[in-house]
């Protein structure tokens, strides 16, 4: 008996080893110099992709797209002024195209429509009663209560009700034509300024044209219908109750704006369900590019050099093809079980450009997918602490997590909705529960001191044995 149990206990700590030397390499392998910090344009990134789908057809993976693990899609990285920008009655330099306007002209009545949130789910609707259809709508940046601890906004955290491009969307859903921003009073401080025109992440131009002016061009326009911004703001944050009007003036003008785009590549592996459950797909991601070079997203953004991404986010590609082949092995005899994908995303860190242009293009009827576990930043595991962000998004996760941990000995903490800066809020958005696993920040964070050696590679096979746990009931 005694020999037994040395022998199985020397047999698990082989599995270990063999484990986090598989997951040592991957990072090795991905954080190496030749890589160029997987930046989008680099040499770098085409030798991750081909390493990565190396790795998957090892795995015994099936391709996700036909007969290809690759799905090739644009990737928004710029935008740039045309010579035709014009907005009648106001000076060129008191506005500005933002950076995911359409190009277009357009023409139409003005309506306020406040903060142009449609939060309905906490009680409040700025386009409730406005009809936009045909209109110019106005809205402020931001959100009310930003100020308010207790805001039904989430706080003093901005909202997912605060993005900009949510609140177009919203708009041009009710017919408007174009969009037109301001930042109030209050965020503006008397400075009276626009926002630069910068990239706003990969995503394709908003179907209209969108807009930004100074706050006194949209004081000037509201003074005659009895609205001043400073005191409606004030108003709303007393009350949370939308107060839109139309104006009826008619604003004219032309938004002319090109953006550049790039090439991306997402790598999907397939395994197999069977069963009555074969059906229904789960998908394990990761996102393998990085900074490349630095610049933007640096936190040395004055550095030129190369940006290794070890823990961001080579580590969670590692955890995505080591749990493959842990869930392969383990789930190889069972007879009715989910279809796993196991994703490597590229364009994360351009606004979740892969992930986004999965979910929007999908293998499968998105329907068909039943969960997402993303792994972002796994690889600095300190006093056994790890994060599981997205247990409210489904009653079952907590339960899972829990049984998945039991004798791991790491300290989980378990927390929040799917909505976070990465790959997982592309699912969460499409209402598929989601997990995302994160072992903290730290000071390498988007530096070029993001190399491996600090990695904890037998941290982070813990934390691929409960990752793999958690999925394979699934």
């Amino acid at each position: 008996m005694i020999l037994l149990l040395l022998l199985v206990c020397a047999t698990a700590f082989a599995d270990d080893v063999k484990l986090t030397k598989s997951i040592e390499t991957d990072i090795r392998t991905l954080a190496a110099p030749n890589m160029e910090g997987r930046g989008l344009g680099t040499k770098g990134i085409g030798l991750a992709a081909s390493y990565i789908e190396g790795r998957l057809r090892t795995l015994g993976l099936q391709p996700a797209f036909g007969k290809s693990y690759r799905q090739p899609f644009p990737v928004k990285v710029g935008v740039s002024l045309g010579t035709g920008n014009k907005l009648e009655g106001v000076d060129p330099s008191a506005w500005l195209p933002l950076g995911f306007s359409s190009a277009g002209a357009f023409s139409g009545p003005l309506v306020f429509v406040g903060y142009g949130i449609d939060a309905t789910s906490i009680g409040y609707n700025d386009f409730d009663g406005v009809d936009l259809k045909g209109k110019v709508a106005l809205m402020l940046r931001y959100e009310p209560q930003e100020k308010d601890d207790n805001s039904k906004f989430d706080g003093r955290k901005p909202s997912r009700w605060s993005a900009m491009r949510y609140k177009v969307l919203k708009a041009r859903e009710r017919g408007a034509i174009a969009v037109v921003f301001v930042t109030g009073p209050i965020q503006d401080e008397g400075k009276d300024k626009i926002p630069r025109l910068m990239n706003d992440g990969p995503e394709s131009p908003a179907g209209i044209p969108v807009i930004q002016v100074q706050t006194s061009v949209a004081q000037s326009w509201l003074k005659d219908s009895g609205i001043d911004l400073a005191q409606f703001q004030k108003d709303v944050d007393l009350d949370l109750k939308p107060r839109s009007k139309v104006i009826g003036k008619v604003i004219s003008g032309v938004a002319d704006i090109t953006p550049q785009f790039d090439n991306g590549e997402n790598l999907v592996g397939v395994l197999p369900g069977r069963g009555a459950l074969k059906e229904q797909i789960v998908v394990l991601g990761a996102h393998y590019d990085h900074l490349g070079y630095g610049g933007e997203g640096s936190m040395k953004p004055n550095v030129r050099a190369i940006h290794p991404g070890a823990d961001d986010n080579a580590s969670g590609d590692a955890g995505v093809m080591n749990a493959a082949e842990l869930l392969r092995d383990s789930l190889a005899n069972v007879k009715n079980r989910r279809t796993i994908y196991f994703a490597l995303f590229s364009g994360e860190e351009r606004g979740l450009a892969g992930s986004g242009y999965f979910a929007n293009h999908p293998p499968v009827p998105m329907d068909h997918i039943v969960a997402m576990v993303n792994l972002d930043m796994i690889g600095a595991l300190r006093e056994d602490k790890v994060t599981a962000f997205g247990t409210d998004s489904a009653a079952e996760w907590k339960a899972l997590v829990d049984a998945a941990g039991a004798g791991s000995n790491l300290k989980i903490t378990e927390t929040g909705d799917g909505y976070g800066p990465s790959d997982q809020t592309s699912f969460y958005a499409a209402h598929v529960p989601v997990l995302h696993f994160f072992t903290g920040a730290h000071e390498r964070y988007h530096t070029p001191e993001d190399i491996a050696d600090p990695i904890n590679f037998a941290g982070e096979a813990r934390i691929v044995r409960v990752i793999a746990a958690v999925i394979a009931p699934l």
